[in-house]
This record gives structure tokens, sequence and C-alpha cells, in this order.
């Protein structure tokens, strides 16, 4: 948008330079047309002097106001000139500091997807490791689930065998290696055994 209403300036600025030099084409062409006239009229009535400077005074007189036209017109040309010349050097200015802007921030735009492309591989990385790590406790719990099960089923058939024991544990007494194996069982088994009635 800036450099747009900048060109806009810039053009309106060629069009007033081009219309003022039109105008000194026009004065240029007026004060030819004046010179043959006057060299016309000096052919023609070369013999009264009195007209002729009239003549010659009206002439210099608008010579000079032309000439001074001119120089206004000059001054103004090379003033906008100035301007047009100023005002692109502003225009290139912002361009390269725009330009350079832009740079810097596409240089950051690219640092920001190259980390942006390291946390998503880093991301996938650990919700690869989660995923493993998950699967490896869902195995661990249904091996403690089968573990469990099996101890529930030895504890059950350590029971059972502590019963049988201990139902013939009069007739044992004699055996001081099952006793002793027999008061172990008891302790391992805890306040889970009740001594059936």
């Amino acid at each position: 948008m800036l450099i747009s209403e900048r060109s806009k300036e810039s053009d309106a600025m060629k069009r007033e330079l081009s219309i003022a030099l039109e105008m000194i084409e026009g004065h240029k062409l007026e004060l030819r047309d004046l010179r043959d006239k006057f060299t016309l009229k000096m052919n023609e009535i070369g013999e009264i002097d009195e007209e002729i400077r009239m003549l010659v005074s009206v002439s210099q007189e608008k010579e000079r106001k032309h000439k001074r036209q001119i120089q206004s017109l000059t001054i103004l040309v090379q003033c906008l000139y100035t301007s047009i010349a100023d005002f692109e050097c502003r225009v290139m200015e912002d361009i390269t500091k725009n330009n350079m802007r832009l740079d810097n921030l596409s240089s950051q735009l690219r640092a920001l997807i190259r980390k942006a492309k390291v946390i998503k591989g880093t991301e996938l990385m650990y919700k690869q490791r989660l995923e493993r790590r998950s699967s490896d406790l869902q195995k661990a719990e249904a091996e403690v689930d089968l573990l469990g099960d099996k101890v529930d089923a030895l504890s059950s058939l350590l029971e059972k065998i502590y019963i049988a024991l201990d139902h013939y544990s009069p007739v044992l007494q004699h055996y001081p290696g099952i006793i002793e194996t027999l008061k172990l069982v008891r302790r391992e088994l805890g306040g889970k055994y009740t001594k059936p009635a």
C-alpha cells in the first residue's frame, strides 16, 4: 500500500512536470512567433521609427516577461525533478527496509519450523515410549494377575496339605522334622488358616 501511494504521488508529480514542459514549449513557440511578427513589422514599416520603437519596446517587454516565466518554470521543473528524485530515494529506502524485515521474519519462521519439527519428533518419540511402557505395564499386570492366581492356588494347596498333616499330627509327633515343617507352614499361612471344626 505504501508503494502504491508513493507511486500515485510520483505519477502526479510527473504529470505536473509534463504540463510545465508543455507550457515552456508553448511559450517558446509564442516567443518565436512574436519574433517573426516583429521581423515582418520591421520590414513593412521600416520608415516609421516611433512605431518601430514602440513595437521593439513591447516585444522586448514581452520577451523579458517570457524569459521570467521560462526561468520560473525552469526552477519549478528543477524543484519537481528534485522532489521526484527524493521521493524515489525514500521509496527505495522503504522497500529495502521492508525487504530486510521480510528476510528476518522469513529466517525466524524457518527457525521456528525447524524447532517445531524437532518438537514433533521428540513428541512422537515420547509417545512411542509411553505406548511401549503402557504395553509393558499391561503385560506386567497380566503376569502379576497370573502369578497371584498361582499363589492363591498354591496357598490353597498348602492349606489343604497342612490340614491333612495337622490331622495326623499325634501320629507324626515321633517325626521331629515334619512337626517343624508344620510349624513353618502354620507361620506362612498366618491368619488365613482356620482350623476346621
